[in-house]
């Protein structure tokens, strides 16, 4: 179960290498814009994950909410920096109502986490909501909503080679000791943003990419935010195969993928396992999956070579989720 609905202005969509399906709505109401996504039907045990990317002069906020059977999930706002006083906690503290199905009690069929929701049934029919503020003269805009299993016991391959040029290789073991284990979902982004000859300084961007209702620096909404304050527009995806990604290589864009496996299964990595890491991919064929890997000790031992089989389980049999931005 997959689908991406893609929504974005009419420059954006023509730059953006994957299927757009049009414009947006908005309605706007002095500094506030509001617009309704219906969603097609969602199986149990997938992840949803929806992302807000705005070029714009000024600052912005934005939040998202998913609406089923008289219930609201919400995500926290982005930036988590303003004083709203409906924002809710991450994870959710408030009571969750239950139910029987079947004999057995459950929860509700949706539940909220840091940056997406995830489904514990059969959800027929939703609706994502996006309200915003500050946007409301904004000319260019991506929203991606992108869905799969958040689990495959099975992944394929690339089928053929693809790559792009190599972006320049940050460490983030060259950080302070307090930070330098958890930042390499800002690094990453970093060195795209380096790719793309935005002039940022990498730990200035690392700080705008924490954020304060957490603490944590690889919320993924929060990342696109931060890039787009550097005059690129982005997404987070979630792929199921390496289809999209080689469409995105092709048309020279690397990308971070977010991975995560056990002990001794991605040889050549810097950490012998890991539960959560990002790196960035730039280079692909049947064999060989060529990544600037943040974790390496020093910036000349950043470029790694994977095998194939290995990334493509620890990136694509668990969420599959991506960030990818446009120059």
């Amino acid at each position: 179960m997959t689908f991406a609905l893609r929504f974005a202005d009419p420059h954006t969509a023509e730059r953006y290498p994957l299927k757009v399906a049009g414009e947006l709505s908005w309605r706007h109401e002095g500094d506030r814009s509001r617009v309704e996504i219906p969603l097609p039907s969602l199986a149990s045990g997938a992840i949803l994950v929806p992302s807000l990317s705005i070029r714009h002069d000024a600052n912005y906020s934005f939040r998202f909410t998913l609406q089923l059977a008289g219930h609201t999930f919400a995500l926290n706002e982005v930036p988590s920096g303003s004083k709203d006083s409906s924002r809710v906690s991450v994870p959710s503290t408030e009571e969750v109502p239950t139910g029987k199905q079947q004999g057995a009690e459950y929860e509700l069929p949706i539940s909220t986490h840091i940056d997406c929701f995830h489904t514990h049934d059969h959800v027929p029919t939703s609706t994502l909501t996006v309200e915003a503020t500050g946007i409301s003269d904004a000319e260019q805009y991506l929203l991606c909503i992108t869905a799969r299993s958040i689990t495959r016991a099975e992944v394929a391959i690339p089928e053929r080679a693809a790559f792009c040029p190599t972006p320049p290789s940050l460490s983030q073991m060259q950080a302070n000791d307090k930070i330098k284990h958890a930042i390499c979902s800002p690094t990453c982004l970093a060195m795209l943003l380096q790719h793309f000859d935005r002039p940022i300084r990498w730990l200035d961007f690392v700080a705008a990419c924490r954020d304060e209702t957490t603490g944590l620096y690889g919320v993924w909404p929060l990342g696109i935010y931060a890039a787009s304050q550097q005059g690129c527009i982005g997404a987070v995806e979630v792929f199921d195969d390496w289809e999209n990604a080689s469409q995105l290589l092709a048309s020279e864009l690397p990308f971070v993928a977010s991975i995560r496996y056990p002990e001794g299964s991605l040889p050549g990595a810097p950490n012998a396992a890991s539960g959560g890491h990002l790196v960035v991919v730039h280079r692909l064929d049947e064999n060989h999956i060529h990544v600037l890997d943040p974790a390496a000790a020093t910036v000349d031992e950043v470029a790694r070579t994977y095998p194939s089989a290995a990334f493509s389980s620890a990136w694509l049999s668990h969420r599959g989720a991506a960030y990818v931005l446009l120059p």
